[in-house]
């Protein structure tokens, strides 16, 4: 049986959710940005399990706000580029404490690290 992409990536979702009420596990991550600005953001992590399916990396391209949880404990690594759009792109990492990196210019590239 062959599971599309889509559904794949919500099983995973859920996976790091863990059950109903339980605090989700990973490092948790927000990037600030205006509605227009477009950025790519990629992560690199120690190899998690979820399910048979092992991860060490995220990579995707987004515009707007967005929030959510890298898939490990600690260990990360990540790197956010700004592509396009008005005002700064800012990524915080919630893992004991805050850490961030802002870029503001279309081409520039920043890293942080959340051990």
């Amino acid at each position: 049986m062959r599971l599309c992409r889509g559904l794949m990536l919500a099983v995973a979702a859920a996976l790091v959710a863990g059950p109903v009420g339980a605090e989700p596990k990973g490092v948790k991550y927000e990037v600030s940005a205006a509605r227009d600005a477009a950025y790519s953001l990629k992560c690199r992590f120690p190899r998690t399990y979820m399910g048979n399916s092992a991860f060490n990396a995220i990579e995707f391209q987004h515009t707007g706000r967005r929030t959510g949880r890298i898939p490990a404990e600690g260990g990360v690594r990540c790197t956010l580029s700004k592509l396009s759009g008005p005002g700064p792109v800012t990524l915080t990492l919630f893992k004991d404490g805050e850490r961030t990196v802002t870029v503001s210019a279309p081409g520039e590239t920043g890293h942080v690290q959340a051990w």
